[in-house]
């Protein structure tokens, strides 16, 4: 992706409002997103009108088609086989709650952002008060790569790439120009977030193994509502403190 193109497409977009549609539709890498839009209109109906549903404003990740293609390498499927359920459950989650500027996505120390995903299935947090639901989150730090390698940094440089850790801690590359739609502003990644799993097999893919045994000794894993549901992990590993919040129950 050629920032200069970017930064002309998206200056364009601001001129008037428009649907997420119309604003990503001049710009040929984001076509099989656009598609993956018209073939799913029931879910993706605030993104192909001009009109949000949501009274507050939105901040869209739209996956490159670089995004799908890596998507078909690693599971030898497309993301239009999916259920129209299974689509609507990835857009929510690549739907973060307001418009999150270029500053705020290069907040230093990270930011966490809610996103739209709210589907029991991958939010189970309850919030006391009211019984209501609380969304799943994403994660947003900058990064610097020495001698081929990222490493997560608290001083942050326009030259820094952000990233989005989603679900079992997977991570993609966010392109820090925003465009602008009707409900919001959105940003090309490069990857599809991962949706979020229970929290053994989150432990699991990042080598908390002797961790993920101590729970099940204790019986405190996906199976137990409580103290498992809505809990935060604070877990040693090696010479690091890791804090993960459970996915799903």
């Amino acid at each position: 992706m050629r920032s200069s193109v970017l930064v002309h497409l998206f200056t364009v977009a601001g001129i008037h409002a428009q649907s997420l549609l119309d604003a990503t539709a001049p710009y040929s890498q984001l076509s099989e997103y656009n598609s993956l839009l018209l073939n799913f209109p029931d879910v993706a109906a605030n993104l192909i009108t001009n009109i949000s549903t949501s009274s507050e404003q939105q901040t869209i990740l739209v996956p490159s088609n670089d995004a799908f293609n890596t998507y078909r390498q690693l599971t030898n499927a497309n993301i239009s086989s999916l259920s129209s359920s299974d689509v609507g459950n990835i857009l929510n989650y690549h739907t973060l709650q307001g418009a999150l500027s270029s500053s705020d996505i290069q907040t230093p120390g990270g930011l966490v952002s809610n996103t739209a995903l709210t589907n029991s299935t991958y939010a189970n947090r309850e919030v006391p008060a009211n019984g209501g639901k609380l969304s799943q989150v994403v994660y947003l730090s900058a990064s610097d790569t020495v001698s081929g390698k990222k490493f997560k940094v608290r001083q942050v440089n326009a030259l820094m790439s952000v990233d989005v850790e989603s679900g079992e801690g997977n991570q993609v590359t966010l392109e820090q120009t925003p465009g602008n739609w009707s409900g919001g502003l959105f940003y090309v990644v490069d990857g599809f977030l991962t949706l979020p799993v229970n929290q053994t097999d989150t432990m699991t893919a990042q080598n908390l193994t002797s961790f993920v045994l101590g729970l099940n000794r204790t019986n405190v894993t996906e199976g137990t509502v409580s103290p498992a549901q809505d809990a935060v992990r604070l877990i040693h590993a090696e010479t690091s403190w890791f804090v993960r919040t459970q996915h799903k129950d």
